[in-house]
């Protein structure tokens, strides 16, 4: 079995994916459009581009040209130029692909889109055929020119710019030009991609800061503009901390309490004041809605906490009872930079949002992440994004609290579309994530998509290991969901419905993964599988202690491992309990409780017992013999006890085995 993406691949399909999603203001402008004449047998077409519904900057000129491929059923391709701004077609089904081009040279491609099948008629006109255009985001460079305005006696603080999703900031200000109530400046060679501009200001004691997403195209100029006026300026500045609870404790002051009424002031405050190698701990009093806050790392404008500090620590507590921290608009609610550990405690709730295009909270490298009990990260939607609740580039340890109702969403349509969503609860890139205890559960990858050769992939319901390394001490992974799904000739895949492993580094020590579902369903007759409903292990996964059991792996047509799946991986089992899962589907079900794709496996400990998977459950390599610990493996592939001999019924004994248990051998 073979793994299907690399990194490179998931960053350039979301930030593609992040352009369907984000566009408002349409970076096309055509030409007005009458109706022609046609010729017997043929038709028209009017194409348009869509629009979207978030607030992006896109570059102030249109693109030069565009190129229109059409493709009748069955013919080839056709490079079309319109006439009044309509196609003449012959009758019959086409699809269309256009390019769309910075300047009148070829190699000046900036964003390409396609469309579904549609119908010409005889003497008709079709005008409800839509373009999307995404932008081309693996290779290229454009610029950005910028221009700030504010009124008089009015002084700016910050003004940065950032990649969305990650990355470093730049500090615009430092080689900007300043003239009467104007800053301008570019920024140029900038990778294409999408980018976040923030500036801050102060005046007459007031703050106002504002930010917007920043579209940069290959081979294009960007023109991002803010204007502040004076009505803007509806914040006081925090001198210091007066009063008591709730607010900010400084915890090696001898008297902690100096207290605020908000966290968006708390974390102003710090924004300069927080000094070195120094924790402060804010008391929350009443729900609060707050913009997304990035913690640490160089200085990132009006919503930078502690920037450009190290050693700082910052935890979250709510009083007396749960305190929501609501996010007000897309973005991660807090960015955990280098040099900081964040720490949610009792009574804190973090909650997300339903049209969001990132990670809740977003752990950078070097900077740390705890969440204890009584804390909670739940209600995120990140579309073509990594991870629904948590992104891990950095140290993530889970003492308790919960990691809930938390979505990787992805959803395509169109010819040869792919639609990818990793990591339902938390996606662990280069980072570690130690569970200590506490539960992620409810949470779902789900990918969707329609069109003649298209493909969903979901992978890992509650947790997504790429290349980082997971430790599960205890603690409970349950009602998890990796779901794949498909309509029109194309085929859907599911890996991992609690956790799935890709080159990382998985050990569980304690805890359990249970009633978590690896899903598929496509309309193709053959167009579905899903594999490891508990565990998909494609690094290296030991089992100390601990429990796998009530898993589904199930599909409408094939299903693989209802506990775990290895495929290219190793898996050894020197402790712990594999029982009770599934492998269900309408055509074939494979290994209810372990199977071995390919890689290795190894069992020193534990019990593997009382698991289904369909006609070939409980098949031992090629003897047939049956037995009910669902164990299955294909024939090039490594089985074996401790003591080295391999897991085939020929040497099997009493001491093994009795009835439906397999038992580890040292």
């Amino acid at each position: 079995m073979k793994k299907f993406f690399t990194k490179q691949l998931i960053y350039s399909l979301i930030a593609a994916a992040v352009f369907l999603t984000a566009a408002c203001t349409n970076p096309v402008t055509q030409a007005a459009e009458t109706d022609v004449s046609t010729a017997p047998g043929t038709g028209q077409v009017r194409i348009s581009f869509t629009d979207g519904a978030a607030r992006t900057i896109y570059p102030a000129t249109v693109f030069d040209h565009y190129v229109y491929t059409f493709t009748r059923s069955g013919g080839t391709p056709e490079v079309k130029k319109p006439n009044g701004g309509v196609f003449t077609l012959e009758t019959g089904s086409w699809t269309l692909a256009v390019e769309a081009y910075a300047t009148s040279s070829s190699s000046s491609l900036a964003a390409t889109g396609s469309t579904a099948a549609f119908t010409i008629n005889e003497g008709q006109l079709t005008d409800n055929i839509t373009v999307t255009l995404t932008p081309v985001v693996s290779e290229g460079q454009g610029d950005l020119s910028y221009t700030i305005t504010y009124p008089a006696g009015a002084t700016l603080g910050t003004l940065s710019f950032v990649p969305l999703g990650g990355g470093e900031a730049t500090d615009l200000l430092s080689s900007a030009s300043t003239g009467s109530g104007t800053i301008t400046g570019t920024k140029t060679a900038l990778n294409a991609g999408y980018y976040l501009i923030s500036a801050a200001l102060t005046k007459a004691g007031k703050t106002a800061g504002k930010s917007e997403v920043v579209h940069i195209y290959k081979n294009m100029t960007t023109d991002a503009a803010l204007t502040f006026t004076s009505k803007d300026f509806t914040k006081d500045i925090p001198a210091a901390f007066t009063g008591t609870d709730p607010g900010l404790y400084i915890e090696t002051a001898a008297t902690p309490e100096t207290g605020t009424d908000t966290l968006a002031l708390a974390l102003a405050w710090l924004q300069t004041n927080a000094a070195d190698n120094t924790n402060y701990t804010i008391l929350i009093g009443a729900d609060e809605s707050l913009p997304p806050w990035t913690l640490g790392g160089s200085p990132t404008g009006s919503t930078t906490a502690a920037d450009g500090k190290t050693g700082i620590g910052i935890t979250l507590k709510g009083k007396d009872s749960i305190r929501e921290i609501q996010l007000s608009e897309p973005g991660s609610l807090f960015t955990v930079d280098s040099g900081v550990t964040l720490s949610l405690d009792h009574n804190i709730s973090l909650k997300g949002i339903s049209n969001n295009n990132v990670s809740l909270v977003w752990v950078n490298s070097g900077g740390t992440l705890e969440l204890k009990d009584g804390a909670k990260i739940s209600g995120n939607t990140a579309n073509y994004s990594l991870g629904g609740g948590v992104y891990v580039e950095g140290t993530f340890t889970m003492e308790g609290g919960e990691i809930s109702g938390n979505t990787a969403d992805a959803s395509y349509s169109g010819p040869s579309a792919r639609s990818f969503s990793p990591g339902g609860g938390v996606y662990v890139g280069s980072g570690t994530f130690t569970m200590e205890g506490g539960e992620i559960s409810g949470n779902t990858a789900a990918a969707y998509s329609s069109g003649s050769s298209a493909y969903s992939y979901s992978y890992g319901g509650g947790v997504y290991v790429y290349e980082g390394t997971f430790t599960m001490e205890g603690g409970e992974i349950s009602g998890n969901t990796a779901s794949s799904s498909s309509r029109s000739s194309a085929y859907s895949y599911s890996y991992g419905g609690g956790v799935y492993v890709y080159e990382g580094t998985f050990t569980m020590e304690g805890g359990e993964i249970s009633g978590n579902t690896a899903s598929s369903s496509s309309s193709s007759s053959y167009g579905s599988s899903s594999y490891g409903g508990g565990v998909y292990a494609g690094g290296t996964f030991t089992m100390e202690g601990g429990e796998i059991s009530g898993n589904i792996a199930s599909s409408s047509y094939s299903s693989y491992g209802g506990g775990v799946l290895v495929s290219s991986g190793t898996f050894t089992m020197e402790g712990g309990e594999i029982s009770g899962n599934t492998a269900s589907s309408y055509s074939s079900a494979v290994g209810g409780g372990v199977y071995i794709s390919s890689g290795t496996f190894t069992m020193k400990g534990g019990t593997v017992y009382g698991n289904a998977g369909g006609a070939k459950a409980n098949k031992l390599e090629e003897s047939g013999t049956k037995l009910g610990v669902s164990l299955y493996k294909n024939y090039d592939t490594t089985a074996e006890y401790g003591d080295g001999l391999p897991i085939i019924a020929g040497i099997q004994t009493s001491t093994l085995y009795t009835d439906d248990t397999l038992t580890g051998h040292n």
